[in-house]
């Protein structure tokens, strides 16, 4: 599943990427290229845990935080005032 990074959360590696469908997720970058707004990845997108996204060819490890949720959540979950 491809979804389009929205947000970046500066200097702690999160983000937070909404799917075609509307769909949005979190995420903790642990290792792969810069991600920026804008940048497609593509893999199990609203999946929770440790997993490999596609980032360009260039492998993104990264943990799911939170799936399945509106944009709005997701972007309060970016700057820490929503729920968990």
């Amino acid at each position: 599943m491809r979804a389009i990074i929205l947000a970046v959360q500066n200097g702690r590696h999160r983000f937070a990427c909404e799917t075609d469908d509307g769909l949005c997720a979190v995420f903790l970058q642990l290792a792969g290229p810069v991600v920026e707004p804008g940048d497609i990845v593509e893999g199990e997108v609203l999946s929770l845990g440790a997993q490999t996204l596609d980032l360009a060819g260039e492998a993104c490890r990264v943990i799911g935080e939170s799936a399945m949720l509106s944009r709005a959540d997701a972007l309060a979950l970016l700057r820490g005032s929503g729920p968990l």
